[in-house]
């Protein structure tokens, strides 16, 4: 019966004009346009109902609209005339989001104004997303519940996710419930660079502070021949590293192996040896649980496939924990510091053409760039290579060109950069990560057909 209606308010013109004008309002707020958009309050109380009742689709564009209305709407009107506080939690509850609760202090402390109905179903909700972590009981959203029960079953996985969705914090969790026992238990961590090596090994160690158990050793260095292995480790390392480990040492295995940005393994001479060492992981110990992570991918079963497993759970998060926007910017006046913006939402639909904003600032966005993609030739492909970011945080994508062919671009240099309320300034199915972000020449393709993967950022001065 929700579906139904869920369906029946998502077929509606009114709600998707609505919808339109709350997100082109809340963008224009944000960025600082002059007009300050055409939504008003009686749009927002609308918008929220609808998103109440689209939180309880299991269609994923439902959901994803869902939420971004409902964070527009409150982030433009928040509690002045209606009580949005406590229609943003609702959405929240009903989306299974109940991190995201806690980021704001007047949605926090929401739940004893609601009506009892609403405030009694959060409550039946909640307690099924409860889990304890180090002896803390914790809110998980619907992916980091379903990947956690997954992996206290000791089972096999394979999950698509970006790094919004919360998986390394479940990892994390269950690496220090592994370790509550006094068993002997090794643990292979395997990460693409150094500098997620030291990221991982730090947020372990901040995991297990407190613990009353003998903790595990956390190795990050080459293990020789000379060097005990430990009875207790998580080892956090490169695939050579890992390969090092097993040429020193014959009886070398884990109990748990966690491949990080697994789709790695088709980077050439690199990927031959992370598929190697894997190989060699799981003929050491053939029980392994083993965990396949990797960022929006679509064929999860190449995984097992691969190593010959076939216990494999396969499952991807496509519920939303950040409200991704991805923004084209062009000159229309250097020497007046004019902008025209146009906006893809969160990547997930063909651009359109938002609206022309005069914007008296420089920079909004910082390196963004679009620029026509060549062949081996030189001459054009007919796909253009789109990125926009900088060394922290940062997304690309390869984009038809029928989907540009009617918005003027041009190269952007780095400027100001200013923040989208904490939003992840991306798109096309790609995620804000941390130092790296995807490149140029990719294999895999998202769910909307572009292709992406996974790579090492650019700076990038425009001209």
């Amino acid at each position: 019966m929700m579906q139904e209606l869920a369906d029946k308010v998502w077929g509606n013109p009114g709600f998707q004009d609505a919808a339109h004008r709350i997100e082109l309002a809340w963008l224009t707020k944000e960025i600082g346009g002059i007009d300050d958009g055409h939504a008003d309050i009686a749009d927002a109380t609308r918008l929220m109902r609808s998103a109440a009742i689209l939180a309880c689709s299991e269609t994923a564009d439902h959901r994803r609209a869902a939420f971004r209305v409902a964070t527009c709407a409150y982030d433009l009107f928040g509690t002045a005339q209606v009580p949005l506080d406590q229609a943003l939690r609702v959405v929240l509850t009903r989306l299974g989001n109940f991190p995201s609760i806690g980021t704001r202090a007047d949605v926090a402390s929401a739940r004893a104004s609601l009506p009892l109905m609403l405030a009694a179903e959060e409550i039946v909700s909640a307690d099924a997303h409860e889990v304890t972590i180090n002896g803390q009981a914790v809110l998980l959203t619907d992916f980091q519940q379903q990947l956690w029960l997954n992996l206290i079953k000791s089972r096999r996985i394979a999950l698509a996710a970006p790094t919004s969705a919360g998986k390394s914090f479940v990892l994390q969790g269950y690496l220090s419930a592994l370790f509550h026992n006094e068993q002997p238990k090794s643990v292979v961590y395997i990460v693409p660079t150094r500098a997620l090596i030291a990221q991982v090994a730090e947020d372990l160690k901040a995991q297990f502070q407190g613990m009353q158990q003998d903790l595990p050793d956390i190795v990050t260095v080459p293990v020789d021949a000379e060097t005990t292995l430990a009875g207790r480790a998580i080892y956090v390392m490169t695939q050579e590293r890992v390969q090092l480990a097993l040429g020193a040492h014959p009886y070398f295995s884990a109990s748990v192996i966690i491949v990080d940005e697994a789709h790695s393994i088709a980077d050439g001479s690199r990927g031959v040896l992370l598929q190697w060492v894997i190989d060699d992981l799981l003929i050491r110990n053939p029980a392994s649980q083993i965990l396949f992570a990797s960022p929006e991918i679509r064929n999860l079963d190449v995984f097992g496939r691969l190593f010959g497993l076939n216990d494999v759970v396969e499952f991807s998060s496509v519920e939303p924990t950040v409200a991704q926007n991805f923004l084209v910017t062009t000159v229309e006046s250097a020497t007046k510091g004019k902008l025209v913006i146009h906006t893809a939402g969160d990547g997930s639909r063909t651009l359109r053409q938002a609206k022309a904003a005069s914007i008296h600032a420089k920079g909004i966005l910082q390196n963004l760039v679009v620029e026509p993609e060549l062949d081996a030739e030189g001459a054009a492909s007919g796909f253009y290579l789109v990125s926009i970011g900088d060394l922290r945080y940062g997304a690309a994508g390869r984009v038809p060109a029928e989907v540009l062919s009617d918005v003027p671009l041009r190269r952007m240099g780095s400027g100001r950069s200013r923040s989208l309320a904490g939003h992840a300034p991306s798109g096309f199915e790609c995620e804000d990560r941390q130092t790296r972000t995807v490149s140029r020449r990719t294999s895999e393709e998202d769910p909307a057909g572009h292709t992406v993967g996974s790579g090492t950022s650019r700076s990038i001065d425009g001209g």
